[in-house]
């Protein structure tokens, strides 16, 4: 925008982005960009609605928009370090990011009759320092969080379904040091909802970044508890009681195919990478993923259109498919089938 006016609080002095001439220069320009009122911006060709205190520019944009010491790398970790202040948040959309200020109704330049200015845009504060707010006016106490807002501030801190689950593995790895696969994220993060939410911290959580804090500490639980582990786990150990490796290779298969078969050799083969395919196995809820599976999946014909011819990449390849299946065939389905399915697709 070339109209209008922005304000900087003072305490912006001697903060990290105030000392940095180049990221004081770039943040000054968000806040000169992004809209003061909804307006429709065309981007190839599509119509998209930037709102308020929005802007659609891509990362590359931000980059020759910030100047020739910047690309879109540098870009990205400038953003992400606002972000962990709560100043802005980022959604990628379709070409481009909707980048958005927070708390914009308070940091306006709005002004009274008397022409005082009684807000300004928020100011990335010092690392290590609280930030400090004043109220202005009436005092109204906040309504607690429900499960809606919860997931609003998770979709504009981390993004769309699409790419949620490994920013939040990321962000907590950066938090606690510890790294957590991609099912207890996602399991984490249901449960989070619909229990944290609902009863554990009902009525306690009043501010977006508390939503953040308490899932990370909900997650954090969660691995140090070893809770859905252990369901996963006790499923998985019922299973494998039920049948052996030959028996379940006449379940599936038939009586000419068992011929050809050196079941012996099978056995041993499955007998010295055992331990590994039943710890992948237990990463996933869905009970037809059992080690039999896995082995099945790197050791036999069924899985030559699969993946590699290392274990290591048909278990990497195993795990992009189960990425981009829907959450009940992820949780019920019958991999088996879906598996030899999208076998045949990717052959293609």
């Amino acid at each position: 925008m070339s109209q209008g006016f922005i304000k900087l609080g003072r305490d912006i002095r001697g903060t990290w982005i105030h000392k940095n001439p180049i990221y004081f220069r770039a943040w000054c320009d968000i806040l000169m960009t992004v809209n003061y009122t909804p307006q429709a911006v065309s981007i190839n060709g599509k119509t998209l609605i930037c709102g308020e205190d929005e802007s659609l520019l891509s990362l590359e944009s931000w980059a020759q928009l910030f100047g020739s010491e910047w690309n879109k790398g540098k870009v990205r970790r400038f953003f992400d370090r606002l972000k962990k202040e709560h100043v802005i948040s980022t959604i990628p959309d379709t070409k481009t990011t909707r980048l958005k200020v927070l708390k914009s109704k308070y940091y306006r330049g709005q002004q009274h009759d008397n022409s005082t200015i009684i807000a300004r845009y928020p100011t990335p504060i010092e690392e290590g320092k609280k930030e400090t707010t004043t109220t202005i006016g009436e005092i109204t106490e906040k309504k607690p969080l429900g499960i809606d807002e919860a997931r609003n501030v998770l979709l504009q801190e981390f993004g769309n379904s699409n790419v949620q689950v490994k920013n939040i593995q990321k962000a907590y790895k950066e938090q606690t040091g510890f790294k957590v696969d991609e099912t207890t994220i996602q399991l984490s993060v249901c449960s989070f909802l619909q229990k944290g939410m609902t009863k554990t911290y009902k009525g306690r959580i009043k501010e977006d970044s508390k939503v953040i804090a308490y899932l990370m500490k909900w997650i954090t639980n969660e691995r140090k508890f070893d809770r859905t582990n252990k369901l996963i786990a006790d499923n998985k150990k019922k299973q494998e009681t039920k049948q052996t490796l030959a028996e379940y290779l006449k379940d599936n298969y038939r009586p000419q195919e068992l011929k050809r078969m050196d079941v012996n050799k099978l056995e041993k083969i499955y007998n010295s990478n055992s331990f590994l395919l039943t710890n992948v196995s237990k990463g996933y809820q869905n009970e037809n993923i059992t080690p039999y599976l896995l082995f099945e999946l790197c050791f036999m014909p069924y899985g030559q259109k699969i993946g590699g011819r290392k274990l290591e990449l048909k278990i990497e390849t195993f795990k992009r498919f189960f990425k981009q299946l829907s959450n009940y065939n992820q949780n019920k389905g019958d991999i088996r089938k879906l598996l030899k399915e999208w076998g045949k697709t990717a052959a293609q």
